[in-house]
């Protein structure tokens, strides 16, 4: 690998994408260098990513790709969840419908878990080396008190991915909890600069080790 670098497949959304940063790549970009420097190796990228996707969509953009580029990678991150919250606040027959929100974290988790099954069965398949980083999702609604349980409920459900082998979760809810202020954009929802850079900081503590 020292000599050929290593292929990165970013999943996700618009936290994929990038959006919220006024430099462009977001923690995509700034995982990739980390991920050369550390390799001392150039690291390729491919983004599978729409801003704006629920899990289920995420799940078929990447049922949708060639499989080799699921196959060759070495590193793949995947975000994925927060739309699916998002959209059962905003528009739900009630604001903030209880029904709504539970019923948007069991589709989330449940698309997420097919996600990885997918990609794990994929690899099955290689005797490439890998591994499989998944964020879990901050709050951007502090404000409102107990959407809080409702994140920690699909954070619990990402967090149970670790069973999978070669999974990893990065706590983006920690990192960013009470940070608000300082880690997401002029929107309110998406990180900016900061809070990209703690994403991929965080990323990049779960080490570039490959089994």
């Amino acid at each position: 690998m020292e000599h050929r670098g290593a292929n990165y497949l970013a999943i996700g959304d618009s936290l994929t994408t990038g959006v919220g940063a006024s430099k462009p790549g977001g923690f995509v970009s700034i995982y990739r260098q980390y991920a050369s420097g550390a390799l001392q190796a150039p690291v390729r990228t491919l983004l599978v990513a729409r801003s704006g996707l629920t899990a289920a969509q995420i799940y078929r953009l990447v049922y949708q790709q060639p499989i080799a580029s699921i196959s060759k990678a070495n590193f793949i991150t995947i975000t994925g969840g927060g739309n699916d919250l998002i959209q059962s606040v905003q528009y739900g027959r009630q604001p903030y419908s209880i029904e709504k929100l539970e019923g948007a974290i069991k589709n989330a988790i449940y698309w997420m878990t097919q996600l990885v099954l997918y990609i794990t069965e994929m690899k099955q398949k290689q005797v490439i080396p890998y591994k499989i980083i998944v964020f879990n999702s901050y709050n951007p609604l502090e404000s409102v008190p107990f959407i809080d349980q409702y994140i920690k409920s699909f954070n619990r459900g990402i967090q149970s991915l670790t069973r999978f082998p070669h999974v990893q979760v990065v706590d983006v809810y920690q990192a960013f909890k009470g940070r608000n202020h300082y880690v997401l954009s002029q929107d309110a929802f998406h990180p900016n600069n900061k809070g990209y850079r703690i994403m991929a900081d965080a990323a990049a503590k779960k080490g570039y080790q490959l089994n």
